[in-house]
Order: C-alpha cells, then sequence, then structure tokens
C-alpha cells in the first residue's frame, strides 16, 4: 500500500524538477539562438532575414526550409525553386514578395536565353503574382506559324537543321488553340512566368525582345501563414525561427526583453522570475496534493487503479507508431513534401466539412477553398480497423505524388497530419468529377446519336491522355512510380475535360533500373488487378501491372460498362465478360455491336482502343506493351495494329462471386 501510495508522488516531483531546470536553463540558450539568426545582407541592398536563410551564414533553424538562399563570392543571393536557380533583384517584407531571375538566363546565355524546364510553385509556399503571364517555347518544330506571333529562337538550333524553335505568348481561347496544334509538330514544349504590367496589351509586349522579358523577371509571393507570427516577435524584441515544422520567437534573454518564445516567458527582473516559479511551485504542489489524496482514498477502498500502475501500458504514454513512421518521413522527405496545413486550416477552408463530394474505402472527400481564391477537394482519410499499415497509405501518397508534375496527373497542393492522428490531403478542385460517372452513367450513354460521337472522341481523348499520365510515371520521373490501382474511380476531370490520374494510396516507388519488384500480398481493385499480383506463378511485379489495369480500364470505356456485368448476362450470357464478347467479335470481323452513329475516323478509334486494350491485359506480363507503344499505336494506323492472342486468363475464375467485381483489396 506505500508503494502505490508514493510512487506517483514521487514521479510528479522528478517531473516538476525536471520542468524547473528547464525553465531556468532556457536563458542561456536564447541568447547562443538568438545571436546565430541577426539579418544578414547579401548584394548591396538586400537584407536577409526571416523567412529567409543564408546557407553557411545562418544555422537552418533562422529561416524556413524552403526559404534557403546561397550567397556567391559576389554577393548575389540565390534561391533555387523548381529545380533551378534564380537570381534574386529585391525582397520587399513588408508584402510578402520578391522578384527572380532565372540564374542561366543572366550568366550562361544572356543574348540567347533557353529554359530548359518548367517553373512551377507546386508543393512550394510560393505563388505566383496576379500580373504573371506564361512564355512559352517550342523545341524542334518542323513548322513554324505564320499565322501567330512567336519570337524566333535561332540559336537554339540542334544537328538537324530543318528544325527550328520559337517562343511565344499565350492568351485566351485562340492562344490555346495554338498550343494544342503547334505542341505535335515539335519535340519538346517548356513555360516559364514574366511579369506584364496592368494595362499593357498583347501586342506591345510582343514588340520587345524575349530576352529581355526572361531577364526582367517575375515576381513571387509567399504564403502569409509562413510570416504571420514573425510580427509579433519581432515587437517584442525577438527574431523569428523555424524548427521541426513549427514557427519559434528566439529571445536574447535580457532583463528587460518582454519576448515570448514557446513556455519560456522571459520578464523584467530576477524578483518577478521568482514570484513566478514560487506561483508554479504552489500550483503544482496543489496538483500533487489532490492526486495523493485521490490514491489514499483508492487505496483505503482497496479498489486497484489500473491506470495509475507502473506495469500498465495505459499509465506510460505510449507513441503511436504510426505517427513514428510519419514523423520520420516527413522529416526525410522535408523538401519534396507539399505545404503542410493544420487540422484548424483544413476546417477553415472546408468550411468544417460542410460540402462532401464523394466517399470511399479511405475517407471522404470535400469540396474547399485556399485564401488565395482556388477551389480544392480535401481528402480526409480514416484510420482502418484491424489493419496495421503504419500510416502507409498516406505515406505513399505524399512521398509519390509530390515527385510528379504532369497535365495528367493530380496536382496534390497540400496536406496535413494532426496531433491525433488526423490526416488529410489537399488536391486542385476537378469539377467534372471521375471517369466512372461518364462510363457508367447517364452522361453520355442518353445522348443522342449526334451529341454521342462528341462523347466517343473525348474517350477517345481520355484513354490517350490517362496513357501519356502512366508512362510519365513509369519513365518521367528520376524514380519510377508504380499506381497499382488504375480505375475509372482515380481518373479525374478538370473543367476542359482533361483526365488526371488520382489516388497514390496504393503506389510503390522504385529505381528506373529495377524492372522487377517486390511486395507482400495483392494491392488494387478487383477486376484490374494483374494476374501476377496476386499470384507470382504468373510472373514478376512490374510497370507491366499498371499496363494491364490500363487495358482493363481501356476496354470499360469502350464498352460503357463493367467488363464483369451481371446484369447484362442474365440476358446474353456470352456478354457476361466483355473482353471475350468484344475478343471474339473482333477476330470473325463482326460488327462490334458500339451504340451511336459511328463514322470511319470512330470506328477506327474504337477498334484501336480495343486492339490495345486487348494487348495490355496478356496473361504473361511479358507479352503486354509498355505505356510508351501504348501511346504509339493509339497515335499510330489502324491497320498496322496486329490482334493479340487471347488473354489466357480472359474470363475471371471468380464469376461466382460478383459482389467483389468493386471492392478493394490492399494487403500490405
Amino acid at each position: 500500500m506505500s508503494n502505490e501510495f508514493f510512487f506517483p508522488v514521487l514521479l510528479d516531483i522528478i517531473i516538476f524538477i525536471i520542468l524547473l531546470e528547464t525553465v531556468l536553463g532556457e536563458n542561456s540558450t536564447q541568447n547562443t539562438t538568438f545571436r546565430a539568426c541577426e539579418p544578414k545582407n547579401c548584394g548591396a541592398n538586400i537584407t536577409i532575414s526571416y523567412p529567409f536563410w543564408i546557407n553557411g551564414e545562418h544555422e537552418s533553424y533562422c529561416g524556413h526550409p524552403e526559404f534557403q538562399i546561397s550567397c556567391t563570392e559576389g554577393k548575389i543571393p540565390i534561391l533555387h525553386i523548381s529545380d533551378e536557380d534564380y537570381l534574386i533583384h529585391n525582397i520587399f517584407y513588408k508584402n510578402q514578395s520578391l522578384i527572380l531571375t532565372n540564374a542561366a538566363a543572366i550568366y550562361d546565355e544572356p543574348n540567347c536565353p533557353i529554359p530548359h524546364r518548367n517553373f512551377t510553385v507546386v508543393g512550394s509556399p510560393f505563388l505566383l503574382s496576379t500580373y504573371h503571364i506564361d512564355l512559352y517555347f517550342f523545341y524542334n518544330c518542323s513548322l513554324v506559324p505564320t499565322n501567330y506571333s512567336v519570337f524566333p529562337i535561332t540559336c537554339a538550333k540542334g544537328s538537324n537543321e530543318s528544325l527550328s524553335s520559337y517562343a511565344t505568348i499565350i492568351r485566351g481561347q485562340e492562344g490555346k488553340k495554338f498550343m494544342n496544334s503547334s505542341s505535335e509538330n515539335c519535340e519538346s514544349l517548356v513555360s516559364v512566368p514574366i511579369d506584364m504590367e496592368e494595362g499593357m496589351s498583347l501586342d506591345s509586349l510582343m514588340t520587345k525582345q524575349y530576352s529581355d522579358l526572361v531577364k526582367e523577371g517575375f515576381v513571387l509571393t509567399w504564403n502569409s501563414s509562413v510570416s504571420t507570427d514573425c510580427t509579433a516577435c519581432q515587437r517584442r524584441g525577438g527574431r523569428c525561427g523555424f524548427e521541426n515544422t513549427t514557427f519559434v520567437c528566439f529571445c536574447d534573454g535580457s532583463p528587460q526583453n518582454r519576448c515570448i518564445n514557446g513556455a519560456a516567458i522571459y520578464l523584467g527582473s530576477t524578483r518577478r522570475k521568482s514570484k513566478i516559479i514560487i506561483g508554479v511551485m504552489a500550483a503544482f504542489g496543489a496538483v500533487v496534493l489532490c492526486l495523493s489524496t485521490i490514491k489514499l482514498i483508492q487505496c483505503l477502498k482497496k479498489e486497484p487503479s489500473f491506470d495509475n500502475d507502473l506495469s500498465s501500458p495505459r499509465f506510460w504514454r505510449v507513441i503511436n507508431k504510426n505517427d513514428q513512421n510519419i514523423e520520420a518521413f516527413l522529416r526525410t522527405h522535408g523538401s519534396l513534401a507539399p505545404k503542410r496545413y493544420s487540422y484548424m486550416d483544413v476546417k477553415k477552408m472546408t468550411n468544417s466539412f460542410k460540402e462532401k463530394l464523394g466517399e470511399g474505402g479511405c475517407g471522404s472527400v470535400f469540396k474547399g477553398r485556399l485564401h488565395d481564391g482556388r477551389l480544392v477537394a480535401v481528402k480526409v482519410l480514416v484510420s482502418k480497423p484491424n489493419r496495421d499499415d503504419n500510416g502507409e497509405d498516406f505515406i505513399n501518397e505524399v512521398a509519390s505524388i509530390s515527385r510528379t508534375s504532369h497535365v495528367n496527373i493530380v496536382t496534390l497542393l497540400g496536406f496535413c497530419y494532426g496531433k491525433h492522428n488526423q490526416k488529410a490531403l489537399i488536391y486542385e478542385f476537378m469539377p467534372n468529377g471521375s471517369l466512372d460517372r461518364f462510363i457508367y452513367g447517364k452522361d453520355l450513354a442518353s445522348s443522342e446519336p449526334s451529341g454521342l460521337i462528341v462523347g466517343w472522341e473525348i474517350l477517345y481523348q481520355f484513354a490517350i491522355g490517362i496513357a501519356r499520365g502512366l508512362e510519365y510515371l513509369h519513365r518521367g520521373c528520376t524514380t519510377r512510380i508504380l499506381h497499382f490501382d488504375i480505375k475509372p474511380h482515380n481518373i479525374l476531370l478538370d473543367e476542359e475535360f482533361s483526365p488526371k490520374i488520382a489516388d497514390f494510396g496504393l503506389a510503390k516507388l522504385c529505381p528506373q533500373k529495377e524492372s522487377i519488384i517486390s511486395m507482400l500480398g495483392a494491392r488494387g481493385t478487383a477486376g484490374y488487378i494483374a494476374p501476377e499480383v496476386f499470384s507470382r506463378n504468373f510472373g514478376g511485379i512490374s510497370h507491366k501491372s499498371d499496363v494491364y489495369s490500363y487495358g482493363m480500364m481501356v476496354l470499360e470505356v469502350v464498352g460503357s460498362r463493367k467488363n464483369f456485368d451481371v446484369k447484362v448476362g442474365m440476358n446474353h450470357s456470352s456478354q457476361l465478360y466483355f473482353p471475350d464478347w468484344i475478343y471474339d467479335r473482333l477476330i470473325q470481323d463482326q460488327d462490334l455491336g458500339l451504340h451511336g452513329v459511328m463514322t470511319k475516323e470512330r470506328e477506327d478509334a474504337t477498334k484501336k482502343m480495343i486492339v490495345v486494350g486487348l494487348w495490355c491485359i496478356q496473361t504473361n506480363p511479358l507479352n503486354r506493351p509498355s505505356m510508351s507503344k501504348v501511346l504509339e499505336m493509339l497515335e499510330g494506323n489502324v491497320e498496322a495494329l496486329e490482334i493479340p492472342p487471347k488473354p489466357f486468363l480472359s474470363t475471371p475464375p471468380n464469376l461466382q462471386q460478383p459482389s467483389i467485381s468493386s471492392s478493394t483489396i490492399s494487403i500490405s
């Protein structure tokens, strides 16, 4: 009984002593950090202070990780953003903006700057100004437009003298049409921002030299939340910093300083500090007395107290394993991860989760709005019971999609990981929903024949756009990304019906040189999972597993139905499994049974989709084409396509269990 009574009291006293020593010892540490974060100059008139910090001259905690600056030997400040170096002309701390120019445009080729990468602020705390406009560079083009104003770039000629390069500004619908038609005749397309003065016309802008437009630079602003707390800190005599993903205020510890840093408060004199310590000790003593009284009553009643048992797992707070894994990932990949929001930020941007867009196995999606007015889709993840995934779905999605930048990949704008395991992902808003709505719903099926022709053209472009996105994931990234859940529900459509691959919760990252990956169990959605994923007897798991899922999805696009459809099979048993049925009709050169008025162009496009889909669902992964080959077949001549052999496992073995056809499998 005596041990039960005194153990908690002894523990409380030990904790109190540690806390008291921390408060008294904090003052000496503050002087060091305060001096380390003194503002410094880089260049004649550019002062570098929070949220910026100079690598090698400031400690890393003196600024935000995304605001690191390199100061060259010639005292020129350089910011590394969008995988390139940008020269800083000036920083305006009051309105939180800065003027940048691509460093290569100044030093490498000042008379003929040739940008090699698209500029993007996605995943960073920066935003482009409202006055920016994109300057597009078209490289190695077979045709030069005659009906659209362009800047010829003679210094960009390659080995092929017949190809030309040029730059231009895209504005309005006419510009978009020009870009779509011209990009097909060029090897590559790069866009960079330039600033356009208010009231300036496009014609007057085109009278300038394009090199001058690039060298003049552009304006970036940064998120106000980065600097909001800094103003109050500086007013109290402190210096701002950023440590462990949190803003901090460093104080010099002088007696006159009223600076506040976290829980440490430095007030006017030793006497006032003593009063505070005495007050804290008195309050703590009262708490200890209350706890002791409660414990004494429990002991007298001989009631066991499981929560206060030192051997109880509930006595010592155990840190959740998921928390450790996710926080470790965020520390390791901090430079790649997009902006992190608090749970209160998520509630604010969704208006307390007012408008739900949809719901799935991993959580719900809500409509929201960022502070700059952009609409977003907020995916709030829920923890799955009886599944120890160490936060794998969340880590997968942030790790994989933050490495991407492609027109056919949805953009992750930010994420939330709260103190109480609250997880959310903030995506660009897709106003036209997901592809399954247009395959299985009434949006296209109920159209008049003339409208259906337009629908078929759109569906054909869907197939090409998704193929481009997958090819990018498999080849365009420095680290290959395997999606493992390609299906109509995970293809989102923007305002122009451009398809974007979404939901990277089951994705795997692997080096480009590795063709086969190891994976425990199966992952994906039944009906789209490649045979080798659920049985290694069919071959190794690779990017060809995504090709299989893509093929199954394309066949559903063609058939405007699930590949395995019980309702269809009730009346026509031969049509129960669509790939079997369509393959037989293709081999026998029969009517494909597609709805609507079909022109010759539509028939050719549809036949290409069918042949490509059947090649993609070949049982042996080695017989499936790569996504590059898929694009070549879709965009090539239909007469050149070879009919594939009938897939060995074309009819699924689980026809007796149709209820699992839409379930999601994720065993890891």
